[in-house]
């Protein structure tokens, strides 16, 4: 799944399952984020993302995780999806104020 996100905000998607799972993060990126246990929201854990200025691994602006979903007692059956969130640009320069005359 491709999501595509503004630098600066949050949060990245929600997910949702038919039944009570358990999510956990694995991948390049996984420790960027988090994931709300109970509503499947996924966030950035830090700071908001800065197009300018890229963490992920390999500095691309695409942050790739792979999200689990593993279901209750008693199957525990697992489901998982290869999540690439790329954080786009916005025009975050502040515009610079000048003055003419006198």
């Amino acid at each position: 799944m491709s999501i595509s996100v503004p630098e600066n905000s949050a949060p990245v998607s929600t997910f949702s399952a038919t039944e009570t799972v358990t999510w956990t993060l694995t991948g390049a990126d996984a420790a960027k984020f988090f994931v709300d246990y109970s509503t499947g929201v996924l966030v950035f854990k830090s700071k908001y993302p800065d197009f300018e200025n890229p963490t992920d691994v390999n500095s691309d602006n695409i942050y790739e995780v792979t999200l689990t979903a593993t279901g209750s007692f008693p199957l525990f059956k697992t489901t998982t999806m290869a999540v690439s969130v790329t954080i786009t640009d916005i025009d975050d320069v502040k515009p610079k104020v000048t003055a003419t005359g006198s």
